[in-house]
């Protein structure tokens, strides 16, 4: 509210209607609470997604309406990529074929796309690259125009069989959206493209040692938002209690 109160503050000096400086530059923020990331608990979810869930099965949304589970080795594969990378859904449905060097194992992030409109790329892992083939080999054979160049990676409508005739040539939010919801109904654990994000982050700060790795794979301008990933861990509180009775 501050910061609000004090652009419409710092506009009306600026246009003449107010003559007196804006009070509201001495007024500090209030602290804003650090709340714990919004993680996956369970991450075997995000890796292994063909173990909870199968195509054709069955699930009930809040409304009542039902809807059966598609294309599950597609999403099987979109959310080890965003695991193991830590896309932003933006940055995930905007990724183009020519952004993924399979040469290098690498995967450009495009600042278009980006939240901090920066650009950088990320490593894919091995088992990801050959899914990755896997995945444009399938949709060469359905639809070649679409398994290279600008063309999407993550471009569900050329499985759609009921939509095969007119490929949407991008995959909304939405399309993402509607499996997770599914995916998340079914498994009990809410789970999104942001959640993923956030695990990802989560899991990499607690194992690697040099936080600017992190936080350069992540696309972070500051390591300050990359320590906003650091929380306390009961185990590890309870380690560091041993050492109290110890010493």
């Amino acid at each position: 509210i501050r910061r609000h109160m004090s652009a419409v503050y710092n506009f009306g000096v600026e246009e003449g209607y107010l003559v007196v400086a804006n009070p509201l530059k001495r007024v500090k923020s209030a602290p804003e609470p650090q709340r714990a990331p919004k993680c996956v608990a369970n991450a075997d979810l995000l890796c292994n997604v063909e173990n909870y869930v199968s195509d054709g099965q069955i699930y009930k949304e809040k409304n009542g309406h039902t809807r059966s589970m598609r294309n599950v080795w597609f999403w099987a594969i979109y959310c080890r990529v965003c695991y193991y990378t830590g896309m932003r859904l933006n940055q995930v449905v905007n990724l183009e074929w020519d952004d993924v060097d399979f040469y290098r194992g690498e995967m450009l992030l495009k600042s278009a796309h980006s939240k901090t409109h920066k650009e950088w790329s990320v490593p894919i892992p091995e088992s990801v690259i050959v899914e990755l083939l896997i995945l444009r080999r399938r949709v060469r054979e359905l639809s070649p125009e679409h398994a290279t160049g600008h063309a999407k990676v993550f471009l569900v409508s050329v499985f759609q069989r009921a939509k095969r005739g007119s490929i949407v040539q991008t995959m909304t939010q939405s399309h993402v959206k509607q499996f997770l919801i599914g995916y998340s109904l079914l498994t009990g654990e809410r789970v999104s493209t942001h959640r993923m994000r956030h695990t990802c982050a989560t899991v990499l700060v607690k194992n690697v040692p040099n936080i600017k790795v992190v936080a350069d794979m992540l696309g972070h301008q500051s390591i300050r938002t990359t320590l906003g990933y650091v929380h306390p861990d009961i185990g590890e509180m309870r380690r560091a209690q041993l050492n109290l009775t110890r010493g």
